[in-house]
């Protein structure tokens, strides 16, 4: 009897991990239309308990196995509700427990794994060093007790996730061929691979490698989007990609759409990498065409440069070849005015030797006169005294007169001389000033050419500056709001497709006592809100003890929102840095902006954000006394205190985004997501267990 009830206990457990893996295949058959028709056993509501039944239905596994491929369970896994912890767990156990297995088992249980990690670990797993120890308390569920060592011939992952960390690019990480070897170890492991243990390893090991690929794409996405914009900038408007299976004529804007597109989830073949060879071709035909545009710039740059060295330096030749023109013509001047003067000097001489010859000849005339005088006197002295008197007279009168004449003609001539210098000066001063009046005009019309050479050259560079700064403004602003944009245009789409997640999860359910207490004490809060900006207390439909847990939660909230104060003053942390908070033996971490939203934030959102933070510690130690207590009415009044949070972040939000403040909007739009994530955790803990 106890044989045959445990017969019927194990084949009940076979039926229902069987249709629970039925939900994951017949939407795998639903959405690749994979060829086989449904298993008429479990389309049937009855479990039967003939074994030939079971058989058929473990046979019909075994078909959907052979045609699906691991890209498929990731596209499915990854963009449904069916990757729950209950539905990875029967899939990893179903392959694991296959007898004979295949390279595409061994694949299915590498991604399987990996997603399971991703999405049961607990909350900061992604934002720590995760260790061997770390995986295998969270894989324990599904593979037992491990040892507590990653294996010796698995050893070499550990250096290959060191090699991942450094490299900057998929571009690196493909050039290295990492992931050919690791793929390589695994496939050459054989059942090796299937060890718990070594599960343990591959899985953190892939967990990791997941990481740092995340940090490269997004690495290598802004590379490319930096470069599009620096090709806009300098004119570019079209790039040649068809090294990269796209068009030769890609306009940037298309590009900068692909760059948008390749965010989202790659869920192609990881074997076949074409995604990621286009990403990394992008980015290298981007950044060469963008070297490219940069070279030919700075080459026309140098031929500007050449151009205007050119003509300085033809400028500096004529102004040469005008200042040894004009020292030649100031050469030239000199000589003659040298020659001038020595005619003059030489004309002077002979003027001087002509009239000292003329004054000699009157002088000899002169004694020789006196002497006949004389001698005449002498022979008529004693002829008459009167006669000698007389022609005395006459001789002082004939001297005086030659004398009177002498100076007469002396006059005459120091005057023709002193004329005939004057206007030798005269025409040399003329000639001189005509001389300096023509390198004057010449001097002034060149410097006039040069000024106004050099006023028109200022003009242009003035009008083509302006032109390149009004062009590079309205690029910049066009750029800045398609970003806002684009920016706005995701935040409401994550908003509705969380709305929406959130009202299908409230409808599926039933809705309770409790629930309908909760909705009420939310209309209440929200209404107060509305008119005073602060929660007021509801009247529970249940007696009127709704309020009371609000009011003891909102005092917890500033309990906690002190001691994270308390705690960020005393850290002192640097600006743009994360910090992690002690509460009790729970650790919470702070983002950047919720940082210094404490150590520096004294305006509205820098209070929202604190309280949102502190709502979070809430619940966190609501959570962790639930584990151990089992007792969830402190879970359920945090979930209210951190709903009204959350409703004061949206407005919040509403009030940022009529301000124009986008960082504002998106830091309290992100840390909106960070606790309604952990509510929905809570939610889960909060209600009544339904039992199957």
């Amino acid at each position: 009897m106890a044989t045959a009830t445990q017969q019927l206990t194990e084949l009940a457990g076979q039926w229902r991990d069987a249709r629970r893996l039925y939900l994951l295949y017949s939407a795998l058959q639903q959405k690749f239309d994979l060829g086989v028709p449904p298993c008429p056993e479990l389309e049937s509501p009855i479990n039967r308990a003939e074994p030939e039944s079971m058989e058929r239905v473990w046979a019909w596994f075994g078909q959907m196995d052979e045609r699906v491929h691991v890209h498929q369970l990731r596209q499915l896994l990854q963009s449904t509700r069916l990757g729950t912890e209950e539905n990875l767990r029967a899939i990893i156990t179903r392959h694991l427990d296959k007898e004979n297995k295949v390279d595409a088992d061994r694949d299915k249980v590498d991604f399987l794994l990996v997603q399971y990690l991703g999405s049961c670990a607990p909350p900061g797993f992604y934002d720590k060093e995760v260790t061997f120890e770390d995986c295998a308390l969270a894989l324990e569920p599904v593979l037992g007790e491990v040892g507590i060592h990653t294996p010796k011939w698995l050893e070499p992952l550990d250096e290959c996730l060191k090699e991942i960390e450094q490299c900057q690019s998929v571009r690196e990480l493909l050039s290295k061929g990492i992931l050919d070897e690791t793929r390589l170890l695994k496939v050459s492991s054989g059942e090796m691979y299937f060890g718990p243990t070594a599960l343990v390893a591959i899985t953190r090991f892939n967990f990791l490698a997941r990481r740092g690929f995340v940090r490269m794409i997004a690495a290598d996405l802004h590379a490319i989007r930096s470069s599009l914009r620096d090709l806009e900038v300098n004119g570019i408007t079209t790039v040649d990609c068809s090294k990269a299976g796209l068009s030769n004529q890609e306009t940037v804007n298309h590009l900068r759409d692909i760059c948008h597109e390749w965010k989202k989830a790659f869920h192609a073949a990881y074997a076949a990498g074409q995604s990621f060879k286009q990403l990394v071709d992008v980015r290298t035909i981007v950044e060469d065409r963008l070297n490219q545009a940069l070279a030919e710039k700075m080459q026309r740059e140098e031929a500007e440069k050449a151009q205007a060295e050119a003509e300085q330096r033809a400028h500096l030749e004529t102004e040469e070849r005008a200042r040894q023109e004009a020292e030649e013509a100031a050469r030239r001047e000199a000589e003659e005015k040298a020659r001038l003067e020595a005619e003059a000097r030489a004309q002077r001489e002979e003027k001087a030797r002509i009239e000292a010859e003329q004054q000699a000849q009157r002088d000899s005339e002169q004694r020789a006169r006196v002497e006949a005088e004389e001698r005449a006197r002498q022979e008529q002295e004693e002829k008459a005294r009167r006669e000698a008197e007389l022609a005395a007279l006459r001789n002082v009168e004939a001297e005086r007169l030659d004398a009177a004449a002498k100076a007469k003609r002396e006059k005459e001539e120091a005057e023709h001389l002193d004329a005939y210098e004057r206007a030798i000066r005269e025409a040399e001063g003329k000639e001189k000033q005509d001389a300096q009046d023509k390198a004057r005009l010449a001097r002034e019309a060149e410097e006039r050419a040069k000024r106004d050479a050099e006023e028109k050259a200022r003009l242009e560079e003035e009008e083509r500056k302006r032109k390149e700064k009004e062009e590079y403004e309205r690029e910049f602003a066009r750029l800045e709001a398609e970003e806002n944009a684009r920016q706005e245009a995701e935040a409401k789409t994550a908003r509705e497709a969380q709305e929406r997640g959130r009202q299908q999860v409230e409808a599926a359910r039933p809705t309770t006592q409790e629930e309908l207490e909760l909705e009420a004490y939310e209309a209440a809060v929200r209404a107060a809100e509305g008119i005073t900006g602060a929660p007021a207390p509801v009247v529970s439909t249940g007696g009127g003890a709704a309020a009371a847990p609000a009011v003891a939660t909102s005092s917890e909230v500033d309990m906690y929102r002190s001691q994270v104060e308390e705690q960020i003053k005393s850290l002192a942390p640097r600006d743009g840095a994360v910090a992690t908070i002690a509460i009790g033996p729970l650790k919470l971490l702070l983002s950047s902006w919720e940082v210094s939203a404490f150590a520096n934030g004294k305006d509205v959102t820098a209070e929202i954000l604190q309280r949102a933070v502190a709502a979070r510690a809430v619940l966190l130690v609501g959570i962790d006394q639930h584990k151990y207590s089992g007792n969830g009415e402190q879970v359920r009044a945090a979930l209210w205190q951190a709903q009204v949070e959350a409703e004061k972040i949206q407005a919040q939000v509403a009030v940022a985004k009529g301000a124009n403040n986008i960082d504002a909007a998106c830091n309290l739009a992100a840390t909106s997501k960070r606790l309604m994530s952990l509510v929905e955790e809570a939610g889960k803990l909060g209600r009544p267990v339904e039992l199957s």
